[in-house]
Formats: structure tokens, C-alpha cells, sequence
């Protein structure tokens, strides 16, 4: 796989884009927050983690969504194309409340 996409700075968009580029891959990590893990880091904690993310070399986007995908690209919700041979979600989980609102 060429240019890897990660969309999500979540747990998971975080480990993956880290792994994938510690294996040796062009990563891209797109996320429309300030930061990674922004809804669980205060703001240097965050900071420190995208700091350590550009050291390893995985490109950062942040404030950013994915508005379209094409072959082998992505639009930025800012009109941007990146190359994206392979786009990876990394989705945030959301809990299933259902069980617990019928208990």
C-alpha cells in the first residue's frame, strides 16, 4: 500500500497511524479536531501526542474532514485532494445505551 489515510485521531486512528508508520508506510492522519484524543486530553496533552506523531513522520490534518473520496484520493472538507491509496476510518466508538435505558 502506497499513501495510507487515517480518518479519526481517536484511540484507534492514533495506534493505527503510529503502527502503520513505524512499519515503514506513508501515513496521513486526517481528524476534525485541534488535536488527537481531543474529547479525552486537555490541550497539551494533545499537543505533546501530535508532537510525537510528526516526530515519528505521519503527516497531521487537523481540523479537517474527509468531504469526498475518489480513486485513490480524498477531498478535504477545505477543497484540498490528498493522495490516499488506501483510507482507513477510524471511527470513535459510541456506546450501545439501549440495554442499560431498558433496565
Amino acid at each position: 500500500a502506497g499513501q495510507v489515510t487515517v480518518v479519526g485521531a481517536g484511540v484507534a486512528g492514533v495506534e493505527t497511524a503510529a503502527a502503520l508508520r513505524r512499519a515503514g508506510r506513508e501515513v496521513t492522519l486526517v481528524h476534525p479536531g485541534p488535536y488527537p484524543l481531543d474529547d479525552r486530553l486537555p490541550d497539551r496533552a494533545g499537543r505533546l501526542l501530535a508532537d510525537h506523531l510528526q516526530a515519528l513522520g505521519v503527516t497531521l490534518e487537523f481540523g479537517q474532514g474527509v468531504a469526498a473520496r475518489e480513486p485513490g484520493k480524498v477531498r478535504l472538507t477545505d477543497g484540498r485532494m490528498l493522495r490516499a491509496d488506501v483510507l482507513l476510518p477510524c471511527p470513535a466508538p459510541r456506546p450501545e445505551t439501549a440495554l442499560a435505558r431498558a433496565a
